[in-house]
């Protein structure tokens, strides 16, 4: 099998799988109503294995689910435990005053499940915060390109939103050097090869605002320290997504 072959055959695979979703999560919502709890937990996990993060283009003929409108439950906060949950701020008092030295004890051992568990409710909420990037079909992505993309939407579901977004410029910066067989230059940098490209009009203002948004973040991340939050992240990997197709369009 060829490398377009292979390409073309894990579209398709993520296509059937989010129609599949689909229609999975209209019967969530009916389960849920229902209070069958059991059958609910079985479509749930399918959906946490749903993969998020690869760039599916458009198809026509399948409806796109709307993850957060079908799985309105998923960010009730009735429903996972936060900060302002009873139980746990009893357990962070316990993390504040207690902490045994001893890995084995019973409260450490309460206490690692606890902070793991913290951790994965909002992982999970991230996690169900995005839908699959889709573009137009008519645009060509190179696999080296989408794979890295992919990889900024895991570093936000991680948490890890600095490092998302320091892979989102990474993206944009691949994306020019790939189309224009850019090679090692000690001297280029992102910020230049955006205002040249706008200047001689190889890209619009849009991919440049987008581009330069994203650039003077990570700039600010790599050389400042700079701090970045939950919202910024998932606002720029949606944008880097935009720069992608605009970037490869015909």
């Amino acid at each position: 099998m060829n490398k377009n072959n292979e390409i073309f055959e894990e579209q398709q695979n993520l296509l059937k799988q989010d129609a599949e979703m689909f229609f999975l999560g209209l019967d969530a919502v009916e389960l849920y109503k229902a209070d069958d709890y059991s059958a609910w937990m079985d479509i749930w996990e399918k959906f946490y294995e749903w993969d998020r993060t690869k760039i599916r283009f458009r198809d026509p003929k399948i409806k796109f689910l709307k993850t957060q409108k079908l799985m309105s439950l998923i960010s009730n906060p009735s429903y996972w435990r936060k900060t302002t949950d009873p139980e746990f701020i009893a357990f962070r008092k316990v993390l504040d005053d207690h902490y045994p030295s001893n890995p084995s004890d019973d409260v450490a051992m309460h206490i690692w499940m606890e902070v793991e568990f913290y951790k994965w409710t909002f992982k999970v909420k991230r996690l169900f915060d995005i839908v699959p990037p889709i573009v137009k079909n008519t645009v060509s992505i190179p696999k080296n390109i989408c794979d890295l993309y992919s990889e900024t939407r895991e570093c936000y579901i991680s948490g890890n939103f600095r490092a998302s977004i320091v892979l989102s410029r990474s993206v944009v910066e691949c994306c020019i050097k790939d189309k224009w067989n850019k090679s090692y230059d000690r001297e280029w940098s992102l910020g230049k090869a955006l205002n040249n490209l706008l200047r001689i009009g190889n890209i619009s203002h849009e991919l440049y605002s987008i581009g330069d948004e994203i650039n003077n973040k990570a700039n600010n991340i790599l050389h400042q320290a700079g701090p970045a939050n939950e919202v910024e992240s998932l606002v720029l990997i949606d944008e880097t997504k935009d720069f992608i197709e605009g970037f490869y369009k015909k």
